[in-house]
């Protein structure tokens, strides 16, 4: 999990995401994401500050959002363990998708807390939990192929 000081938790996910600009559709993917905003992967023509529409496809069912590209990478040499890519702040998200995102990002929370089982019934659940979250998002990746832009 990463932390870095940030206000809210985010969680490294690999979420389809398509942005509405003034000049076309841009199909992107999540790095990670928390309840207040992401980092979106991938070379992008979005600027600072500039505010888009964007589709996440989320764990149940897609989250719109209105966000504010508040950092890029482009400002940046580049990391070795970070992609190219855009921050984004959610300035208008509905109660219901914050509350989605908070209960993925508190899921994969409670997956790393396990990653050091105590006793063999431990470890039976860490192999539950794991399987169960790789099928998860298989299915995701699968049900929302990305389009090559």
């Amino acid at each position: 999990m990463e932390e870095e000081g940030r206000q809210h938790q985010r969680g490294k996910v690999n979420w389809p995401v398509t942005i509405q600009t003034e000049e076309g559709t841009i199909e992107r993917a999540t790095y990670n994401i928390s309840t207040d905003g992401a980092f979106i992967s991938g070379l992008s023509r979005l600027e600072l500050h500039e505010v888009v529409d964007m589709t996440i496809s989320g764990p149940d069912h897609p989250i719109k959002v209105k966000a504010k590209v508040v950092w890029t990478s482009s400002q940046v040499p580049p990391k070795e363990d970070m992609p190219r890519g855009v921050g984004v702040e959610f300035i208008n998200i509905s109660d219901e998708d914050r509350e989605i995102i908070s209960s993925f990002v508190a899921g994969l929370d409670f997956a790393m807390y396990l990653e050091s089982p105590t006793s063999d019934e431990d470890a039976k659940v860490q192999s539950l939990i794991k399987e169960q979250t790789s099928i998860e998002v298989q299915s995701l990746i699968e049900e929302q192929p990305l389009e090559a832009v």
